[in-house]
């Protein structure tokens, strides 16, 4: 019998579109499930993530999914995706510890 899927997103980072470099992360070897595995960063969507606002995506699982990818990103990394500005350091550290 297989566990029943859980609404989760991750979010692949590229850098040198002509020569692509993708951003992994390794699950430490301390946790219980997986440990060492390598992956993009992501996972489960969050109640709050469904109220997230973001310009020109509407309202529904489309929107949730990259929220929640975003989120994650920033949980996992400290990496702010998703913005049209640049982000003070500072703010984008406050953030995170805020998250954690």
């Amino acid at each position: 019998m297989s566990a029943p899927l859980k609404d989760a997103a991750v979010i692949v980072l590229l850098r040198h579109p002509h020569d692509p470099e993708v951003y992994w992360v390794r699950r430490g070897d301390q946790v219980g499930y997986q440990p060492g595995f390598q992956s993009f960063l992501g996972g489960k969507l969050h109640p709050g993530d469904m109220r997230v606002e973001m310009e020109g995506v509407p309202e529904g699982p489309a929107r949730w999914m990259r929220a929640c990818a975003v989120r994650e990103a920033l949980e996992e990394a400290g990496v702010v995706a998703g913005v049209a500005e640049p982000v003070n350091p500072a703010h984008a550290r406050e953030a995170r510890e805020a998250l954690l």
